[in-house]
Parts: C-alpha cells; sequence; structure tokens
C-alpha cells in the first residue's frame, strides 16, 4: 500500500532542477523500515545536488501503523485549520474540516487514532505517543502547564539581567521564551521532552510519570471520545480546558 511518485523540484536557492521521490503514502505494517526514516526526517525532504540546500518537501503525506492503530495525516497546507473557531466546544476538530479529510484508506479503520499534523515535528512526536501508549489529548493539556512553567521561570531569569532598558528587555525576555515542547518518549518513571527557545536552543526537558498520571487520574474521564479525523495541539488543549472549567 506503500505508495510514492518522482516529481521536478527547483532549488528555491541556486534554481537548479532535479527528479525527486515523494512519498504519498506510508505503511510501516508493509514497510518497517520506513518507520526509522520518518522519525530520522529522512523523507520529505531532499538535498540539493548543486548548492547542498537542505529542504523539506511540504506536501501531504499519510502515515498508516497497523500495529498501534494510528493514521497520520501530515498536511502543511492545513495550517489555518488551528484557530479556535475551527473547533468544537470540547476541542475537537469541527465535523464540516473533519468530512474534508480523506476518508477512503483501504483498510478497516474500527479502533484507530485518525490525527492531522501541520508539522512534521507533530508527525514524529505522535508516533512516539502512541507507541508509548499514552494520550496526545492529556499531553497536549500537560505541556501548555508545562510551558506556563517555563515561561515564568524565563521572564524572571530576563528580570535579573541588570543594566538594560525596557525596550532592550524586551527582545532578550522573548528570545528565552520557549516556543516548542515536544514528548520524546518514556525512560524509565520520566517523562522525556524536547523544548526550544532562541536564547537556548532545543534542551531536553525530564519529568516523572506521576504528573501524567495525576493528570489522567483528573482528566481521563472529561475526554471526548475517539471519532474520525482530529487536530491535537495546543489550540485543542486550550479550548478543551476552557470547557472544563465552564463544565464545572
Amino acid at each position: 500500500m506503500t505508495r510514492f511518485h518522482r516529481e521536478y523540484i527547483t532549488c528555491a536557492h541556486c534554481l537548479n532542477e532535479e527528479e525527486i521521490v515523494i512519498w504519498d503514502l506510508i505503511n510501516i505494517g508493509e514497510d518497517p523500515d520506513l518507520e526509522e526514516k520518518v522519525l530520522l526526517k529522512q523523507l520529505q525532504n531532499y538535498e540539493c545536488q548543486n548548492c547542498n540546500h537542505l529542504y523539506i518537501i511540504e506536501r501531504p503525506m499519510l502515515y498508516i501503523d497497523p500495529a498501534n492503530k494510528l493514521l497520520l495525516y501530515y498536511s502543511p497546507a492545513h495550517t489555518e485549520i488551528t484557530a479556535a473557531e475551527n473547533r468544537r466546544a470540547d476541542g475537537r476538530l469541527s465535523d464540516e474540516l473533519a468530512a474534508q479529510l480523506p476518508q477512503d484508506f483501504g483498510v478497516d479503520l474500527e479502533g484507530y487514532m485518525l490525527r492531522l499534523l501541520v508539522s512534521y515535528n507533530d508527525l514524529i512526536e505522535k508516533i512516539h505517543i502512541r507507541k508509548n501508549a499514552l494520550s496526545d489529548r492529556l499531553l497536549e493539556t500537560l505541556k501548555l502547564a508545562i510551558l506556563a512553567r517555563l515561561n515564568e521561570a524565563a521572564a524572571a531569569e530576563a528580570a535579573e539581567i541588570k543594566d538594560l532598558s525596557e525596550e532592550e528587555l524586551l527582545p532578550v525576555m522573548a528570545s528565552l521564551e520557549v516556543s516548542e515542547i515536544h514528548f520524546l518518549g518514556l525512560e524509565g518513571d520520566s517523562l522525556l521532552f524536547q523544548t526550544f527557545s532562541e536564547a537556548k536552543g532545543w534542551q531536553q526537558l525530564e519529568l516523572e510519570r506521576s504528573v501524567y498520571d495525576n493528570a489522567e487520574n483528573m482528566l481521563r474521564s472529561l475526554l471526548p471520545a475517539e471519532s474520525g479525523w482530529d487536530l491535537v495541539d495546543s489550540s485543542s488543549a486550550a479550548t478543551f480546558i476552557n470547557f472544563v472549567s465552564q463544565a464545572q
């Protein structure tokens, strides 16, 4: 079922044209070796043979993992779909938008988790989450709390810098702010995350597994049921938290 096609691409850096492989559908049940290539970002990219410029190919790609009942649709063009107005009250993707996504995959989708992703890092993260038998809805909610804590610490760190005017301090604070956080996996009783800020680059963060377990005990019964395509990210988590707060 794995499918790809070839297409000519022009390098935006040097205008060199060459033929490359574009992956349309990856089924790791049939081609297990491709899973590692996805995780290492060795697919949907190319290096220009003339100037060595490296590109991520922002084209739609379906990823199917039959063993873990996982179906992912990587589609960078759907960035605008993350907006709150495209959500139901509980954070799920609206029925109208979910109906516009692919529906026929030639496999029985009973028990599958279907997710839309707009970034390659999110695609990799969903694979790690599913393989570790965790809930992406819970993790996104947890990540919001982690980000808030990290950025409080970043603001405090910036405030300690002396001899800077308010105008000079603002870009320093912005550079220290953590803008991305991704789940990497489990190691013993620890959750591993990767965070990014302009000032410090990518860093690894380790938290006790009990943090996730506590969130699960509090929120599991309130999470919406799986019902087709969904886009589970920070926007859906924020909408879900607001939904729970209003219901209490």
